[in-house]
């Protein structure tokens, strides 16, 4: 009886971890270390344009480097107040450690008011992306058109690659968003991670389950001070593939 009790405890328990796994602390673990604290651009400083008190900054991990397992990505910034009408996205793909060539530039119009902005790559950008190729980004507010060098810019790297065995695994058990964005980041895809939260987390303001997955997760880069700030788009712009 006694044997009997105790493998229904330990049956009880393993059925209760794996129930549990996907309640952690949706927590970012890089798939590799690159060069830390690449978050901000040169030109982040300049204060030529930004009135705000938080400083404009990326969502993505302190290396700057984001990893995908699709091409439709997603980007997401916080922008404080600025005087900027407008901002410019462009991407290049790195051919070498010297040399790299434009894939996409576009100027897109900025919301008035400070917030996370979201900007999806267009599908005919996306799907050139191949698998395996580091590609650049930078997003710069045009403060002074005639003076390019002066206006504040984020920069970092997208990055696509395979979902190895055991994130497919967990994928197939997921069953929320709040799921997949644990599985996501325990796997070192920061894009799909943030991602699976974004949506959701505008459709749902009210969902403190959502908005503790992704106060979480930004905690867990070190964006502890941009987890309350508001998205400036409508969901249908920070709406991304999931």
């Amino acid at each position: 009886m006694k044997l009997l009790k105790s493998s229904l405890a330990l049956a009880l328990g393993c059925l209760l971890v794996g129930q549990a796994s996907f309640a952690i602390a949706q927590e970012y673990q890089p798939r590799r270390r690159g060069t830390p604290d690449r978050r901000e651009g040169a030109g982040t400083r300049s204060p030529t344009c930004l009135l705000g008190p938080k400083k404009f900054n990326s969502f993505v991990p302190k290396d700057a480097i984001s990893i995908s397992t699709t091409p439709a990505n997603t980007l997401f910034w916080y922008v404080p107040k600025t005087t900027a009408k407008t901002a410019e996205i462009r991407i290049t793909e790195q051919i070498n450690q010297r040399l790299e060539k434009e894939v996409f530039a576009a100027r897109i119009p900025l919301p008035e008011k400070s917030g996370v902005m979201a900007y999806a790559l267009p599908p005919e950008v996306s799907s050139t992306l191949a698998p395996d190729k580091i590609y650049g980004w930078q997003f710069s507010l045009i403060c002074s058109p005639n003076s390019p060098a002066s206006n504040p810019f984020l920069e970092g790297t997208l990055e696509m690659a395979a979902a190895p065995t055991n994130l497919n695994t967990m994928l197939e058990r997921a069953n929320t968003p709040r799921d997949r964005a644990t599985a996501y980041a325990a796997a070192g895809f920061w894009q799909d991670a943030i991602a699976a939260l974004a949506t959701p987390r505008c459709l749902n303001p009210q969902d403190q389950g959502i908005q503790t997955a992704w106060a979480n997760l930004l905690r867990s880069v070190q964006l502890g001070d941009y987890v309350k700030e508001p998205f400036i788009q409508s969901c249908e712009v920070i709406k991304t593939s999931q």
